[in-house]
């Protein structure tokens, strides 16, 4: 996926449904998801609710383009997020679930 990396929160309840494409075991990766519709946009990227694909859960998807965020210079603040999300856990916050590029 030249050049973004997508982090996967658990999500809402969506209920619409958008193609299904084939895709290999192993390691959480895009094909694994279905892209359900777009939600937001923040500061280093876009935001939309997936469908896994295999367990039918309902994640938030937030994606973004490397070398943009690298020119823009927020790469520190992005590894930042990152590094946080991965070592917290709480009811109010969104959770970490997957990473991947």
């Amino acid at each position: 996926m030249g050049g973004r990396m997508g982090v996967i929160r658990r999500g809402s309840d969506v209920t619409s449904h958008v193609s299904a494409s084939k895709c290999a075991a192993g390691p959480p990766c895009l094909q694994h998801f279905s892209v359900i519709r777009s939600i937001g946009r923040g500061a280093f990227g876009k935001v939309c609710i997936v469908q896994e694909r295999k367990t039918k859960k309902y994640f938030a998807l937030k994606y973004m383009n490397k070398r943009r965020c690298i020119e823009k210079g927020v790469a520190a603040n992005v590894i930042r997020e990152l590094t946080l999300l991965s070592k917290i856990s709480h009811p109010f916050i969104v959770n970490l679930w997957y990473t991947f590029q």
